[in-house]
């Protein structure tokens, strides 16, 4: 798992010993094991929750059903996690349908979590 901080910069792979989710390192400060060689922050860090849901679809799934089903999942895992975002990503593999049908933005909400849907 890699975990990004507000600046942009990979952490690599953190365990919650090194500062991944539910990391006993201090708020605002990450362990210098938590970013590759020389790239550690000079100021202090701020680690962001993002919970990224991908589905691929064909053509005998409905993207409504689809969408239902991801909706329930991601908020499922947002919510334990206490993620401050939530996005899911739908790869439509039908190819009957143009790309007009197939790129676009949603919304959702499920158990109080709102997420934002691309789908492509």
């Amino acid at each position: 798992m890699r975990f990004f901080n507000t600046a942009g910069m990979a952490s690599g792979s953190a365990s919650a010993s090194e500062g991944g989710f539910g990391s006993t390192a201090a708020p605002g400060s990450a362990p210098e094991s938590a970013f590759p060689s020389g790239s550690a922050p000079t100021g202090p860090v701020r680690w962001q929750k993002i919970v990224l849901e991908l589905k691929v679809i064909g053509a005998a799934q409905s993207y409504d059903k689809v969408k239902a089903q991801a909706l329930e999942q991601t908020a499922t895992y947002a919510l334990a996690c206490g993620a401050e975002e939530a996005h899911i990503l739908i790869f439509d593999r039908d190819k009957t349908r143009g790309w007009r049908q197939h790129v676009f933005d949603d919304e959702g909400e499920h158990a109080g979590v709102r997420m934002r849907i691309w789908a492509m």
